[in-house]
């Protein structure tokens, strides 16, 4: 058949507003006073909880300097023997002088399991200006090179069909990990104690859903589609087309064909004045459905036994759920039941301009808020403000459009510079699913917030810290840059450049030399 040529745009014009994404209540936030009013109860209790605690000690991630090598080739197997036997980066380089060699490296170690569940350690290279580079290394396989620290760690491939002999390796100097001092555990601490370690905002096995995952047949479908059939819901058909029937769930153009694919529609030659004279038929339709539907509810009997059906079998699992009948379930049965259908389907972005995943998230942390449910409201919202959904495809063109909607935080008496700094440090003994948040949009989330003299001053502190390790000193500093390269006021940019700088100049030489600064002499 004919293929999609207007990248789903007819699919998401209702999913954005004019200002870019959600559109925002009275209050000027994306929740309303209720959800806001009852959030605010929870979080006088949840400070003075943080308040009575007893301090965790936290330790850094193991780390310590460290030099890369590389060689492809028939040599790779020769500098493998000169590895095992014992041989200095220096006296390996110099062997071999084709190979690539990186001194003074800052090499950080991380564990994790992969998607077979299986244990892999990484070793990577975090810096201010350094090339990136990192081995993973299943322990599974090689369990004595996982677990060194000190000397030499390298992957050894042989040459194949596709590829030639290869060596990579990291030459660590020492891996360390030492205890983090109390005011930053603290900050790590406060982010635990706000984000509540043992929830998840999704249910086990959570169906996925979305434009590319399509339901529409079932006992939820029916009875959607018999309110439609009943309220007249318009719908737009392209004339002599040989579609009869379609979908009324959605907004769909089609154009002449004789098979239709229900995840992508052609829509060239498109009436564009119709097609503005069916959507404004349509918004006006949308004004006046939930009364409508009000009414219905009340007096028809078939609709009443058909929505009976349909929560039954979202309610086993048998039919997957969407933000239609999740409304409905919210508006006559409970907010707790639609929740729950919310919280058990996952949806995924079918393109980089599909919202559906932030609006769904937005829903469920609206939700979780009217009903006092502190732990899904707060995941469920630094979800959009760390933009952290799953999607078919996502390119930098859209990013701009996703807001972080912090002053939704700051309204809440929460210490949101403390929550946003918890979730960016890194540590080696994170409490099990510790929030952990991504530096980009953090940063930007700190470029809106209220108190930026304060941040700045706290963020270029810890830059320059000895006490705070050489890992995270450096996530500082990309938080920093993340931070001001979303400033809008150019004279206050160029002063935190220089600001930066002159922080930078008091991390240590392997550090600061490769940003062009000269250590300082304070």
């Amino acid at each position: 058949m004919k293929t999609l040529s207007l990248l789903f745009i007819l699919s998401f014009s209702f999913g954005w507003s004019q200002s870019g994404e959600f559109v925002p209540s009275q209050n000027g936030l994306i929740y309303s006073d209720t959800a806001v009013n009852q959030l605010k109860h929870i979080v006088d209790s949840l400070n003075l909880k943080f308040r009575t605690c007893d301090n965790k000690p936290y330790y850094t991630k193991l780390q310590g300097k460290g030099t890369y090598f590389s060689i492809e080739g028939p040599n790779a197997g020769k500098a493998k023997m000169e590895i095992e036997s014992g041989i200095s980066p220096k006296k390996l380089k110099k062997k071999y002088p084709e190979a690539q060699l990186d001194p003074d490296l800052l090499v950080v170690k991380h564990r994790y399991k992969d998607y077979a569940a299986k244990d892999v350690v990484l070793l990577e290279n975090v810096g201010l200006n350094d090339k990136e580079y990192e081995l993973s290394l299943q322990v599974s396989k090689d369990k004595e090179m996982g677990a060194k620290n000190k000397g030499w760690v390298f992957i050894y491939r042989e040459k194949s069909e596709y590829s030639n002999e290869s060596l990579e390796a990291f030459y660590l100097d020492g891996l360390k990990s030492v205890k983090l001092k109390e005011n930053y555990s603290r900050l790590v601490q406060y982010s635990d104690c706000l984000i509540d370690t043992t929830a998840t905002v999704y249910l086990a096995g959570a169906a996925k859903s979305g434009v590319r995952y399509s339901y529409t047949e079932g006992k939820i479908r029916e009875m959607l589609n018999y309110i439609d059939k009943k309220l007249d819901k318009p719908i737009f058909i392209r004339e002599n087309s040989t579609i009869t029937a379609v979908d009324t769930s959605a907004v769909l153009v089609l154009a002449d064909t004789t098979a239709v694919d229900t995840t992508a529609y052609v829509v060239d030659n498109l009436d564009h004045k119709k097609y503005r004279e069916f959507s404004e038929r349509l918004e006006e339709w949308e004004k006046v459905r939930l009364k409508r539907v009000d009414l219905l509810m009340k007096t028809d009997k078939e609709l009443q036994d058909l929505f009976v059906a349909a929560l039954r079998y979202a309610k086993e699992g048998k039919e997957v759920t969407d933000d239609e009948f999740e409304e409905y379930v919210a508006r006559y049965i409970s907010r707790d039941t639609a929740l729950e259908l919310k919280r058990n389907r996952r949806v995924i972005g079918g393109c980089s301009m599909d919202s559906s995943p932030r609006i769904h998230a937005m829903n469920i942390a609206e939700l979780a808020a009217e009903t006092a449910k502190w732990e899904i409201f707060l995941r469920s919202h630094l979800d959009i403000m760390n933009d952290r959904f799953d999607r078919v495809s996502d390119a930098s063109y859209a990013y701009e459009g996703r807001k972080t909607y912090i002053k939704e935080l700051e309204v809440l008496d929460i210490n949101v510079n403390d929550l946003l700094l918890g979730i960016s440090l890194r540590v080696g003994n994170p409490s099990e699913n510790h929030y952990f948040g991504s530096i980009g949009r953090i940063g930007r989330s700190l470029s809106e917030a209220q108190d930026k003299e304060n941040i700045e001053k706290v963020i270029l502190n810890m830059i320059a810290d000895k006490n705070l390790d050489d890992y995270n000193r450096v996530l500082m500093y990309w938080l920093f840059e993340n931070y001001n390269r979303n400033l809008d006021n150019k004279n206050v940019v160029a002063a935190n450049n220089i600001r930066l700088k002159q922080a930078i100049s008091y991390m240590p030489d392997y550090l600061s030399k490769k940003a062009g600064i000269e250590k300082s002499h304070r």
